[in-house]
């Protein structure tokens, strides 16, 4: 059986994020050769078992990073809540929060054409994860949706990309009759 009540939002985000990609792509900036769910508390920057080099094919992701009980009265989405009446429903929402990132190869030697080349390339990926976020807020309530500020990240282990995390209030329905 799958999850049915936070997965969607994940998948929601990603597919936002995939198009985006596609839609900001070119011969000179390609679109990441990468675009899937990732999980576990981090994602591994390297070569993986099957010899392929995911940073140099470009990889985008969305990673569920944590949810939380939220949307009480004494403590509002998107600050956790411990503070909830306890039933079958309870608490009466999740904060979902999940990582959308972009990563890339640095481009070597590292010539001031090729860090120019990488700042434009990092920055198209950031307007690439805005244009994800507007995809995903389109599909919401834009008052339950929080956003961390963009993150650079790198340059890790020859990867050079950004970060962004995005929270969404999510009704609890399950287990409710």
């Amino acid at each position: 059986m799958a999850d049915t009540l936070l997965f969607p939002y994940a998948n929601k985000l990603l597919t936002c994020l995939c198009d985006a990609a596609l839609a900001n792509s070119s011969d000179l900036y390609p679109a990441p050769g990468i675009c899937c769910l990732r999980a576990g508390e981090s994602v591994a920057l390297d070569i993986t078992d099957a010899q392929v080099d995911e940073c140099c094919l470009g990889l985008a992701y969305v990673r569920i990073d944590n949810f939380y009980p939220t949307g009480s009265a004494g403590a509002g989405f998107p600050s956790p809540s411990s503070d909830f009446a306890l039933n079958a429903c309870a608490p009466y929402a999740w904060g979902l929060q999940m990582e959308m990132a972009i990563w890339r190869c640095l481009v070597t030697p590292t010539t001031c054409d090729n860090w120019n080349y990488a700042a434009q390339r990092q920055l198209l990926d950031a307007k690439t994860m805005r244009e994800a976020l507007c995809c995903f807020m389109s599909q919401l309530d834009p008052q339950s949706v929080s956003v961390t500020p963009w993150q650079a990240k790198g340059p890790e282990g020859g990867c050079l990309g950004g970060t962004m995390n995005v929270t969404v209030m999510v009704e609890n329905c399950e287990g409710c009759t």
